[in-house]
Parts: structure tokens; C-alpha cells; sequence
């Protein structure tokens, strides 16, 4: 994945009822919840850092940015990780990436940010 992509992409799927490509969102319902996007992409920059260092997930340059892919002792750490949140995680990111294939971060951006001022207009 393209590293402009990761933080809406986790955020989507983490809030994707709000999106309505699901029936409920992994961390429930909150009135601060779009608020939690910008927080989001700082952690998510700190964990992409974690992970290369960790061994976990490559980094390459590419024309387009930086993009990240599963390393081997990423697949291997991914297929042991077992347990009802990141199973469902892993289910509803899936479902996310089909329903948003070939959209950009900007564009991915622009659909929180559309939801966001949607979710303040219902109050």
C-alpha cells in the first residue's frame, strides 16, 4: 500500500458503518469519533517506522511515494495473530479495499472529510 493511503484506508475500516459498507463499526459509535483521523495518520507514520525496523513490512520508493508490503516475518507474524478483533479487522479491511480499489489517499481523504462535515450537519 501506498503510504499516503494507510491511515484513511485504517480508518474507514475501523469506522466503516459510518461509510456504509458495513453493518457496525469495529470501535463503536462515538460523537468524537471523526475527530480521531488526524491523531490517526501520526500514529500510523510511528507504527510504518516500528514495522521496518521490526522487520515486519518492506518500504520501497516508488514515483508515487513510499510504499509498504508484507515482509516474510510480516506474513509469518499476521498468520499466528488470532484473536475476535483482528479477525474481524482483517474481514472488514477487506471488504474496504475491494469497495475503495484504485482510490487514491487525496481521494480517500476526501471521503472522510465528507462524512465528517455530514456527520457535524446531523449533529
Amino acid at each position: 500500500l501506498m503510504e499516503d493511503t494507510i491511515a484513511p484506508l485504517d480508518f474507514i475500516t475501523v469506522y466503516s458503518k459510518d461509510f456504509d459498507m458495513t453493518d457496525s463499526n469495529l470501535h463503536g459509535n462515538n460523537k468524537y469519533r471523526f475527530g480521531e483521523y488526524a491523531h490517526r495518520r501520526e500514529v500510523v507514520q510511528s507504527a510504518l517506522k516500528r514495522l521496518v525496523l521490526d522487520g515486519l513490512i518492506d518500504v520501497s520508493q516508488t514515483t508515487e511515494g513510499y510504499e509498504y508490503t508484507l515482509s516474510r516475518n510480516g506474513i509469518e507474524f499476521l498468520s499466528n495473530l488470532h484473536s475476535d478483533y483482528a479477525d474481524d479487522y482483517y474481514d472488514t479491511a477487506t471488504q474496504v479495499m475491494v469497495k475503495t480499489k484504485g482510490k487514491s489517499g487525496g481521494e480517500l481523504t476526501n471521503i472522510i472529510n465528507r462524512r465528517t462535515i455530514a456527520s457535524l450537519e446531523e449533529g
